[in-house]
């Protein structure tokens, strides 16, 4: 009789996507140095439009965010039913905290908790600069 797999805890869930992350973009990594400390700030959703509005790095790092959000192995958010021609790719997850009978202040403050501790992931495990 083989031993059950090992059940993987939040924090290596959290790990496994961000060294995935860095593997493909290594130059975001100042970006999720301040990003954990504006959306205790301002929240989540302002700063979800301001990296919308921004672009870059900000705008990759939230991207990955939202992404990491809907993974099924968390499943905080849905996936977004689909993006519309004008939309920008954040777009969608931002309705997702904000439109219809389940955007509640619930789901918003588990995305926000989830956001930050996947955010502080992704610092940890950064790419170091010189």
């Amino acid at each position: 009789m083989s031993a059950p797999p090992p059940v993987e805890s939040l924090e290596d869930v959290r790990a496994r996507h961000a060294q995935r992350f860095w593997g493909a973009s290594a130059d975001a990594a100042d970006a999720a140095c301040w990003l954990p400390s504006l959306i205790l700030t301002h929240g989540l959703l302002a700063t979800l439009v301001f990296a919308k509005s921004r672009g870059g790095a900000s705008r990759a790092v939230m991207l990955e965010v939202c992404r990491f959000l809907c993974e099924p192995e968390r499943a905080v958010l849905p996936s977004p039913s689909g993006k519309q021609e004008s939309d920008d790719e954040l777009d969608p997850y931002i309705r997702l905290l904000t439109d219809g009978p389940d955007a509640t202040s619930l789901r918003l403050r588990r995305a926000t908790a989830e956001a930050v501790a996947y955010l502080v992931a992704l610092r940890h495990l950064a790419p170091k600069t010189p």
